[in-house]
């Protein structure tokens, strides 16, 4: 069946495109930019931001069923209460969206996705067709820093670093590691890089 994915319109634009959905017979709706209801948080804020976006869509369009596309990247007050917990750059400064591997990050985030779930169910199981889940650079599970033009490598926090050396000492158990083996520095990620374009593309 076809989908309709929701963009980044005005209220009166977006309106149209719900009409134009129904009138076209498209029955599926992807409604992006849901936050999740993180810890710490203003959890009745965003539950009002997910009704307005989701009763807009049902105002227009109420037979339709919807797939909400949930956003696993923190919020600001999220990030605020957690900085060790966002991703590292290879020059030290952080980004916006949190490290993977980290622990905090991983149990604020089952809080946060299962309290989302609850309450969206709950107001709108009925017209749910299914969840997609985006999180990382763009949404799209990438890490932070991927396809910009900086020079800068993520996975030097604390949690990434740590779960580097487990993964090394799993791989390599022959070089009697020690635990304290560093990830590659911004050049030999950089000279890694090259190579395996240069593998691609032969």
């Amino acid at each position: 069946p076809q989908v309709l994915w929701k963009r980044v319109l005005s209220d009166g634009a977006i309106r149209r495109e719900y009409a134009y959905a129904k009138e076209q017979g498209v029955e599926l709706v992807s409604l992006s930019g849901i936050d999740l209801l993180w810890p710490g948080d203003d959890a009745e804020l965003r539950k009002r931001n997910i009704s307005l976006l989701v009763d807009t869509f049902r105002s227009v369009h109420p037979d339709a069923f919807i797939i909400p596309r949930l956003i696993l990247r923190p919020t600001d007050p999220w990030r605020k209460l957690h900085p060790e917990a966002l991703t590292t750059f290879s020059d030290g400064s952080r980004g916006q969206i949190a490290a993977y591997e980290s622990p905090v990050f991983r149990q604020d985030l089952r809080e946060a996705l299962t309290a989302t779930l609850r309450f969206i169910e709950k107001e709108y199981g009925a017209h749910i067709a299914g969840y997609q889940i985006g999180g990382g650079q763009w949404c799209e599970w990438f890490y932070e820093g991927f396809g910009t033009a900086n020079a800068k490598w993520p996975g030097y926090d604390s949690a990434t670093k740590a779960a580097f050396r487990k993964w090394m000492k799993a791989k390599h158990p022959e070089r009697g590691d020690d635990g304290s083996v560093e990830p590659p520095t911004a050049a030999q990620m950089a000279v890694g890089a090259r190579r395996l374009l240069k593998t691609d593309l032969a």
